[in-house]
């Protein structure tokens, strides 16, 4: 089975104890990428080609949510079911006016997030690190992915 490339971009908010992840709720199901109408995710999706793992971040952000991305860092890659999922922390430009997005978003408490048992791959452990690299950081700081 061949496997693809693609993205999750973890957006969070809010001081440590207190965090919020920004999750997108599926308007049709698609199994052949995993979806589910109704799932709850972070950001997803595949890179086009001769797109960079950073511009596919900011267009899947964007297309979406509404958002612009205002910094991201490279948290690891991470082999999901037919793909790599390069998984990025990021910080939204919430100065810059929002466009709408495809789909319906919502911040939720990072405490409230074990209660969702719809949850797509591989959401769960993404905010997971996110969470750990979120606490750490007192900035973020625009990273390339590695060779």
């Amino acid at each position: 089975m061949k496997t693809v490339d693609g993205i999750c971009a973890v957006i969070m908010r809010g001081l440590t104890g207190a965090e919020e992840v920004l999750l997108v709720r599926e308007q049709e199901s698609m199994q052949a990428y995993g979806k589910i109408a109704g799932q709850e995710s972070i950001v997803m999706g595949l890179m086009e080609e001769g797109e960079s793992e950073e511009e596919t971040v900011r267009r899947e952000v964007l297309e979406e949510t509404g958002f612009s991305v205002k910094e991201m860092c490279f948290l690891r890659c991470l082999p999901i079911p037919g793909a790599t999922a390069w998984i990025f922390l990021v910080e939204i430009d919430v100065l810059l006016p929002r466009h709408s997005g495809e789909l319906s978003w919502r911040w939720i408490n990072i405490e409230e997030l074990g209660k969702i048992s719809h949850l797509r791959v591989p959401t769960r452990e993404a905010v997971e690190m996110g969470i750990a690299t979120h606490r750490k950081i007192t900035s973020f700081k625009s990273t390339s992915v590695p060779p």
